[in-house]
């Protein structure tokens, strides 16, 4: 086996097959196919295929050192039978990978020869930072093309799992939001940080909670009365306006779950962190993702893009699509 322009030449009885029947590498001219070194490392674990020197991975990861987080994703993914193609030059010229993405994946009943693939991916470190912006444009990129949108986040002890990013839409039913109605409130602050409201007849009841004879509002209510361009008070706002019913989400670790309707009338289908207040990595991001997965809802970061805010989602997959590390 030989290097050509940084791939790995492979030319034995087995090329032809791993080629036809799980995509990987890419047919050679001169016969059998060319691999990454990722795809390789794939091979010689779950392919029966010698490896081209004793040393060769120590020498791999001293000019990659992402190669281990590689191929953990691409364990995760193939294991399943998922086809996957890596965004490196052995495919630019065939594909059409949107900016940033690691790799494209095909299902098991499908080929890269045959169609489109049904995934574009990212792939993280679980201690990376996480942009918010970028991850909204790409996310853009990927559904003008009409598929999924999938990040592969893989940990220190080099373990992968998968999410998916959406753009989200949370509306309710309950109508508008009459900023008027803030000018003359009668307010005490109180020792949690918000307020306590003495009279709540004119008032939006979404934006407190009945205590006592009056209600309790968060601290964002004073931003919403004095300062419109507070970032927590610009999505409340727009929350509000939405429809929605936004109540504490202190008990679900976030700022606020947002229900369709009245309290009693259904669960709240979101959660939706601070703008201030977005993970900073994947290790915190997947944390937030998790717990609302596990309490049946959609943990949204809001994106304020101009006078405009868009509300990003990072889920789990549906229980057939979890492609993760083998066990």
């Amino acid at each position: 086996m030989e290097r050509v322009g940084g791939l790995w030449h492979f030319n034995e009885r087995s090329a032809d097959r791993l080629w036809h029947k799980s995509a990987i590498g890419r047919p050679s001219e001169g016969g059998g196919i060319l691999m990454s070194s990722v795809e390789l490392l794939f091979c010689v674990n779950h392919r029966n295929i010698d490896a081209p020197s004793q040393d060769w991975l120590k020498f791999e990861l001293e000019n990659n050192s992402n190669m281990i987080s590689e191929y953990a994703a691409m364990e995760a993914l193939r294991v399943p039978g998922n086809k996957v193609v890596m965004n490196n030059d052995q495919w630019k010229t065939d594909f059409e990978f949107s900016e940033g993405s690691w790799a494209m994946r095909w299902p098991s009943n499908s080929h890269p020869r045959d169609g489109d693939p049904v995934s574009e991916i990212l792939l993280f470190n679980s201690n990376d930072e996480i942009d918010v912006e970028l991850l909204n444009s790409w996310h853009r990129d990927i559904d003008r093309k009409g598929i999924i949108a999938e990040v592969v986040v893989v940990d220190e002890e080099g373990s992968a799992v998968t999410y998916r990013i959406s753009n989200e839409d949370p509306t309710g039913k309950l109508g508008g939001f009459l900023e008027d109605s803030l000018l003359s409130l009668n307010i005490s602050e109180i020792s949690s940080g918000g307020y306590f409201i003495h009279e709540t007849g004119n008032i939006d009841s979404r934006i407190y909670t009945k205590y006592l004879q009056g209600g309790i509002a968060d601290s964002t209510l004073n931003a919403l009365s004095i300062d419109v361009e507070d970032n927590g008070a610009r999505v409340l706002i727009d929350l509000l306006g939405r429809g929605l019913n936004p109540k504490s989400g202190f008990k679900y670790g976030t700022k606020w779950r947002c229900y369709e309707g009245e309290i009693g009338m259904g669960h709240a289908p979101w959660l939706i962190v601070h703008p201030d207040k977005i993970p900073n990595d994947w290790n915190e991001a997947c944390l937030a993702s998790r717990l609302a997965s596990g309490v049946n809802k959609k943990w949204l970061m809001p994106i304020i893009i101009g006078s405009k805010i868009e509300y990003l989602s990072i889920s789990r997959p549906p229980a057939d699509a979890r492609w993760s590390s083998p066990r």
